[in-house]
């Protein structure tokens, strides 16, 4: 019989971004008691996961797979740099869904990546794909991004260009929305600016401000 870990050598030691909050067994497919460590990860998702405490202490795992998903975000902004398309609307769009879906510090993650909405292998690293398929569905400054199952994922299949009006009238909007957006909660009218707020645990999350109407909704 293995001998058991100590809890009291492991428990709230901090390993990458996972503090352990307990050490368990479990049976295996043999009938053998497997160590497992309980984590709770630094994120802002605050995940609790059950990791083989190998995993853990050998660095293999760091995290509850939001690191991955931050490298994978990142290594998506280093591909196709010299598309001189970084600073176009089209390519901000393509940022704005990684960060929703991959950066749990970004506001929309827990409408999206926390949900657990991802975008497709074809575009999750290759701009020039998605920037091909924008163009040959009908791309236009004055369209935006819409999933037609908000609960599916950003894919060819899934998504289509449409207003802002009509994407306003596919969502549920908040009775104190003054704009008519939803996400943009009032309009400051000592700065003369849209507002773009978000609510997350409760609390309102102001986004920033934005000139137009177009720009807050689109954060």
């Amino acid at each position: 019989m293995r001998k058991r870990l100590p809890k009291e050598d492991y428990v709230v030691k901090v390993f990458g971004r996972l503090l352990v909050k307990d050490v368990i067994y479990k049976k295996d497919s043999r009938n053998r008691n497997i160590c497992y460590f309980v984590c709770e990860c630094s994120c802002l998702s605050k995940n609790i996961i059950e990791i083989y405490y190998h995993s853990v202490i050998s660095g293999i795992s760091t995290s509850c797979g939001c690191y991955r998903k931050e490298r994978s975000y990142e290594a998506s902004q280093k591909v196709f740099v010299t598309h001189n398309q970084s600073k176009t609307r089209l390519y901000k769009i393509w940022q704005g869904m990684h960060r929703r879906c991959y950066y749990d510090s970004n506001a929309s993650y827990a409408h999206y990546g926390y949900r657990g909405i991802i975008i497709c292998s074809q575009w999750l690293h290759n701009f020039k794909v998605f920037y091909e398929w924008a163009m040959i569905n009908g791309y236009a400054d004055n369209l935006t991004i819409e999933r037609k199952d908000v609960n599916g994922n950003y894919c060819p299949e899934n998504c289509e260009w449409i207003t802002i009006g009509k994407q306003q009238r596919n969502k549920n909007i908040m009775s104190n929305n003054k704009p008519g957006v939803n996400g943009v909660s009032y309009y400051a009218n000592r700065k003369k600016k849209y507002c773009a707020t978000i609510g997350f645990n409760g609390k309102q999350i102001q986004l920033g401000s934005y000139d137009t109407l177009e720009e807050a909704s689109s954060v």
